[in-house]
């Protein structure tokens, strides 16, 4: 081997590399490939998820912004799909376009989508009890018993289970969506309702 033979021209290597079995000796340079490419592959975990141009995810950086984002969306008839996820996660990675061309393709339904980073947004991930990564939420707005409206849990997936299984997720949860807002629709026009219109 060619590093054995390195070692036996320097012997000031070969007693600095005495206390090391001689497996590790023999294999250093595939030891030395393999620390190089954990640390590359380290570096890239920290690299955040690129976004797709025209995705209408809105991102969550901190407890504030959720509350912000729940206050505004509970002005609207829409359900939430929220994508809990962090940089450093490889299921995320894989996801995170999926996510991104959803967001544009259902931009006419009653759907918004959002992202939690775990790590910069660590009290709501807390506040939500997220314990895997990614986990997709759909939430829907309601009405408390004490008359404060706020965000429900509907529907949770833990981990990247497909691109299949993930739009069933959401397309379920939008079709059941758009069959309620078009029952609601058609009872506030009712021919009755209609009528009533007129007379006033």
């Amino acid at each position: 081997m060619v590093f054995a033979q390195v070692v036996k021209d320097n012997p000031w290597l070969d007693k600095l590399l005495e206390p090391l079995p001689s497996l590790v000796k023999e294999n250093l340079w595939a030891i030395v490939i393999l620390v190089v490419w954990l640390v590359k592959a380290y570096f890239d975990t920290l690299k955040p998820i690129n976004e797709i141009a025209g995705s209408l995810v809105h991102t969550i950086k901190n407890e504030e912004e959720w509350n912000d984002a729940v206050t505004k969306v509970l002005g609207e008839d829409k359900i939430i799909v929220v994508d809990f996820y962090a940089n450093w996660c490889p299921p995320c990675k894989l996801a995170a376009p999926v996510y991104s061309r959803m967001s544009i393709e259902y931009m006419d339904k009653p759907v918004v989508f959002w992202k939690v980073n775990v790590d910069t947004a660590s009290s709501v991930a807390v506040n939500q009890n997220i314990s895997a990564l990614p986990t997709f939420r759909i939430y829907t707005k309601h009405v408390g018993d004490n008359g404060v409206p706020g965000l429900t849990q509907l529907d949770t997936i833990e981990g990247w289970k497909g691109e299949a299984i993930f739009r069933e997720f959401v397309s379920a949860r939008i079709s059941h969506k758009e069959k309620k807002m078009a029952k609601i629709e058609s009872e506030n026009n009712s021919p009755q309702d209609i009528k009533d219109k007129k007379t006033d």
